[in-house]
């Protein structure tokens, strides 16, 4: 499993080369250097792989998380507020990113955020929780057209 955190959690001593390749184990240094490379390339960082993460800006650092929860290729990517801690502009590309990222790899992803354009625009299903309790679960285009009740439609926005 692969789990990146609302802020990020970077290792503040390691680059963002080494925060990825340190999730890969007991690979090779040579190995885990060079898919650790890869990975950073895959989310557009290439050339910022030897900055430490306050040398780098929310949204790249919150790259080099999704980088980092990829090193293992888990089975499923779990996705804390990715995008709370960073600008609107940055959010707006990192969901990019995230759209195309979701479309190359054959793994679920279970994103969690607060933003429901966010989860409407993301996901495939979305489910509404209150206060715990589950409202509602389907696709975002079933539950935007038929909200199983006021509460959902409130949280929708409708």
């Amino acid at each position: 499993m692969g789990l990146v955190f609302q802020d990020y959690a970077l290792f503040p001593h390691l680059t963002a080369l080494g925060n990825v390749a340190i999730a890969m184990g007991s690979l090779p240094k040579a190995e885990a250097r060079a898919s650790a490379m890869q990975l950073l390339a895959r989310v557009h960082l290439q050339g910022l792989e030897h900055r430490r993460p306050h040398q780098l800006s929310g949204g790249e650092r919150q790259r080099v998380a999704i980088a980092r929860a990829l090193a293992r290729s888990p089975r499923v990517l779990l996705l804390d507020e990715p995008f709370s801690a960073v600008d609107r502009m940055t959010r707006v590309s990192l969901r990019s990113d995230l759209v195309a990222l979701k479309s190359s790899l054959s793994i679920p992803i279970v994103l969690v955020t607060h933003d429901i354009d966010e989860a409407m625009l993301l996901a495939d299903r979305v489910t509404i929780l209150d206060y715990g309790r589950v409202l509602q679960t389907g696709t975002p285009t079933s539950v935007r057209k038929d909200p199983a009740d006021a509460r959902v439609a409130a949280i929708l926005g409708l």
